[in-house]
């Protein structure tokens, strides 16, 4: 394909780390706008539209709430942005022929460069690639929504999950799913992310509360289905299924590291100037919510420990008593050396001043947090490493 006169790709994309991967920014900003604009341009032609966490969370609980049988697959594709073939997916773009000669000219553009610089797939990281990996899987998912054994069908990213017939097994679901996979895209074999539950029907027991249960993770929520109908809960006189719903541990665990990380920073830059107040937005970031916005659409969205995981349900030994009660030691214990280093660099009137800041509070009253630009920056620097 010929080249058009002014080239956005001359320069390498700029290589850094994201979760332990390789990932890729654009080199300025002319690379930046030139790839919002594909990105804008392939979203319109093609009415790909963002997925949308929090909708993905509802629907899915509304179905694992049906007190019939059913299957629940879940499983993640494999090396998802490094593996898709962009030949394949170039062709396509050409062939169907929705998108502008100067998109396709801008598309092919980056390829070469992509291509020059030894990078597999699409490069992680920067956000035309997500809308690419979501063109490769946009006719994948509309023909496993149409499959009649099954009735829910959900994908963030490469994390699938299915709620099937209780009659289609896990044989016939990993056939289904790799049969429609285009663009050299593969199923995990194996891994955390995969797991099938066969589910009974679920029985109007007096106790539901000796009920037995299956578990699994998805999206950040952990989930536990019970073979026994909530109480009381009804839609047009039809039972509904008991679900708890909650934080899963992983998540927990990675706040846990994030408070730590919080007081070993300020440990080591408590003779700074501000490093108390630093510490303390960290806590109030960790314990509350706050917004940030979007630097691509200009929206402004809420996040943190209610906003992040507010479909949660469960109160009966709850994460969020145990965060406060982590954060209450750390304060105030006398059995642990963190704590005591802790305590020795942190007058008593400070620490009493960060203990009224609670995971339990944040997540039922939502509380919210308005921080500057800079300061989350900042806040976020402490939990990087």
């Amino acid at each position: 394909m010929k080249s058009i006169k002014i080239r956005f790709f001359k320069k390498n994309l700029k290589t850094l780390t994201i979760r332990g991967k390789q990932a890729f920014a654009c080199a300025n900003i002319e690379q930046a706008l030139a790839t919002r604009l594909i990105s804008k341009n392939i979203k319109a032609n093609y009415k790909i539209k963002p997925q949308n966490r929090s909708a993905i969370i509802r629907n899915l609980i509304s179905s694992l709430r049906e007190s019939g049988p059913y299957n629940i697959h879940r499983f993640d594709i494999e090396s998802f942005f490094e593996s898709i073939n962009r030949d394949a997916l170039f062709s396509k773009l050409m062939s169907d022929d929705r998108c502008s000669r100067q998109t396709l000219l801008l598309i092919y553009q980056l390829f070469e460069k992509i291509k020059s610089q030894g990078i597999s797939g699409l490069p992680r990281g920067i956000g035309l690639s997500s809308t690419l990996s979501e063109l490769a899987l946009h006719d994948f998912d509309n023909s496993i929504k149409r499959e009649r054994n099954i009735f829910f069908y959900a994908r963030f990213v490469d994390d699938i999950i299915l709620i099937t017939a209780p009659d289609l097994q896990k044989g016939e679901v990993i056939e289904l799913l790799q049969g429609n996979l285009k663009f050299d895209l593969k199923l995990h074999k194996i891994g955390k992310k995969i797991s099938h539950h066969n589910i009974s029907k679920a029985t109007d027991k007096s106790d539901p509360t000796n009920a037995t249960f299956e578990k699994f993770q998805y999206l950040g929520y952990d989930f536990s289905i019970f073979n026994s109908n909530a109480r009381n809960e009804t839609i047009l006189g039809i039972p509904r299924r008991q679900l708890k719903v909650d934080i899963c541990q992983e998540k927990v665990e990675k706040i846990k590291s994030r408070i730590i990380a919080s007081f070993t920073n300020h440990l080591s830059t408590s003779f700074e100037p501000g490093s108390f107040d630093l510490l303390e937005m960290r806590i109030k970031a960790l314990t509350g919510n706050y917004i940030i916005n979007d630097p691509s659409t200009g929206i402004s969205i809420k996040t943190g420990i209610y906003y992040n995981y507010f479909e949660k349900n469960n109160k009966t030994k709850c994460p969020l008593k145990d965060l406060d009660a982590m954060l209450r030691g750390l304060l105030f214990s006398k059995n642990h050396k963190l704590s005591s280093r802790i305590q020795a660099k942190i007058p008593i009137h400070r620490r009493h001043k960060l203990i009224g800041y609670t995971f339990t509070e944040g997540f039922y009253e939502a509380r919210l947090h308005f921080f500057k630009h800079e300061d989350l920056k900042k806040i976020k620097e402490a939990w990087k490493k």
